[in-house]
C-alpha cells in the first residue's frame, strides 16, 4: 500500500508540473499583437480580417480594427491547465481552447468554430494616445453637437446629441454602441461605421458654429453646443435561459366504486392472467383484452396478441391501479368479487368480467 500511494503521488505531482509548464510557455507566447488569417464560421464578416487582438502582459486586451482605432478594451486570463484562455469584452466572457500556439501562429476554438492568428508584432504598451492633427472640414466636425431634423416628416421628433472626437470616434446621446466616422478626401462627404459594421455617408458642409447632412432621405442641422458626452459604458446582455414550466402530471381516471354485494380482493387472488369479458354492453367488439397480472408487482396488457400497455401495479381499499412504465397514463379500476366468487373490474368504460387463462 506503502508503495502503491508513493506511485500515485509521483504520478500525481508530474500532472501538475506539466501543466504548470505549460500555462507558463503559453503565457509567455499569448502576450503580443495577433491578426486573424482565417475564421472557419459561417458568421465571420470580412472585416474579422482586419482585426487585430493585442494581448498585454498585465492581463488586459484590446480589439483594434483594421484602421488602427481602438474598437474594444478588455480582459484575458489563461486557464489553470494552460489549454484554455478566457477573454472578457464589453462584460460579456468567451470561454475559448487553445487548439494550438507557439511563437508565430494560434488557433482557438469557440464552441466548435476555429480562428487562426498571426503574431503580427509586439503587445502595444499603454501610453496616452496621441494627438490627431484634423485639418479642413475633419477638424471643424470635432466636438458635441446638438440636431434638429428638418423636414415636415420629421417635426416634433426630439433633439440629440452626437460627439465627434479627435481619435475618429463618435457616440450619441442615450446609446452604449460607439461608432467610428472620418471625412472624405475631398471633404464633402463625412462617413460613418457603427459597431455592427453598417456603413453610411452623408453629404455635408460644416463651419464652426454649423454642421449640415443630408442622405438623401432628410436634412439634419446640427448646432455646435458646449456640453460634453461621456463616453458610453458597454451594455451587458444577460444571458438567456429556457424557461421552466412546470411538470405534466400524469393523466389520470378515477372510477366509482363497485355497487354493494362486492366483497373484497386480496393481491394473491389478482396474481394470474386473465381475459377481460365486458358485461355492461360490447364496447371491445372484436378485441381481445388479457391482463397479465404479476408477482414482482408488474403487469402487461397484450390486444389482440399485441402488447399494448405494461408498468407497475397496485391494490389499495379495492382499487387497482395500473402505471405505465412511460409515466404517461395512470389509471384506476375498481375491483371486487361478486357472489359466485368471479373477478370484477370496473372503470369509467363500464364492468368487465375477469375470466382465468
Amino acid at each position: 500500500m506503502k508503495h502503491l500511494l508513493c506511485a500515485l503521488f509521483v504520478l500525481f505531482s508530474f500532472g501538475i508540473g506539466c501543466a504548470q509548464k505549460l500555462k507558463a510557455k503559453n503565457q509567455k507566447y499569448i502576450v503580443g499583437s495577433w491578426k486573424i488569417s482565417k475564421v472557419d464560421s459561417k458568421e465571420a464578416s470580412g472585416s474579422d480580417a482586419e482585426m487585430i487582438l493585442a494581448f498585454k502582459k498585465d492581463g488586459t486586451l484590446d480589439a483594434i480594427s483594421g484602421n488602427d482605432i481602438k474598437t474594444e478594451s478588455g480582459k484575458w486570463k489563461m486557464g489553470e491547465d494552460g489549454t484554455s484562455v478566457s477573454v472578457i469584452l464589453e462584460g460579456d466572457e468567451l470561454p475559448l481552447k487553445i487548439v494550438s500556439l507557439d511563437k508565430n501562429t494560434m488557433k482557438l476554438d469557440r464552441e466548435g468554430s476555429i480562428a487562426e492568428f498571426t503574431k503580427v508584432g509586439a503587445a502595444p504598451k499603454q501610453a496616452k494616445p496621441a494627438k490627431v492633427k484634423l485639418k479642413g472640414p475633419a477638424k471643424d466636425i470635432v466636438g458635441t453637437w446638438q440636431a434638429s431634423i428638418g423636414g415636415e416628416n420629421n417635426a416634433g421628433l426630439p433633439k440629440q446629441l452626437v460627439q465627434f472626437n479627435a481619435d475618429g470616434t463618435a457616440w450619441t446621446q442615450n446609446e452604449s454602441n460607439i461608432a467610428t466616422w472620418r471625412v472624405s478626401d475631398d471633404g464633402k462627404q463625412l462617413i460613418v461605421v457603427s459597431k455592427n459594421e453598417e456603413k453610411s455617408d452623408f453629404s455635408m458642409s460644416a463651419d464652426k458654429k454649423t454642421l449640415t447632412i443630408n442622405n438623401k432621405r432628410m436634412v439634419v442641422t446640427l448646432i455646435r453646443v458646449k456640453e460634453k458626452l461621456s463616453k458610453p459604458e458597454p451594455q451587458k446582455e444577460e444571458p438567456w435561459t429556457e424557461p421552466s414550466y412546470p411538470a405534466k402530471k400524469p393523466e389520470s381516471h378515477v372510477t366509482e366504486p363497485m355497487p354493494d354485494g362486492i366483497t373484497d380482493v386480496k393481491e394473491s387472488e389478482l396474481i394470474g392472467t386473465w381475459k377481460v369479458i365486458s358485461i355492461d354492453s360490447d364496447i371491445l367488439e372484436d378485441r381481445t383484452l388479457v391482463f397479465n397480472i404479476r408477482a414482482d408487482k408488474s403487469f402487461e396488457i397484450t390486444d389482440n396478441g399485441s402488447v399494448e400497455r405494461s408498468g407497475k401495479w397496485e391494490l389499495k381499499n379495492n382499487r387497482l391501479s395500473i402505471k405505465d412504465a412511460s409515466e404517461n397514463a395512470n389509471n384506476d379500476f375498481s375491483v371486487g368479487k361478486n357472489n359466485e366468487g368471479q373477478l370484477l373490474m370496473k372503470d369509467h368504460y363500464g364492468t368487465f368480467l375477469l375470466k382465468k387463462q
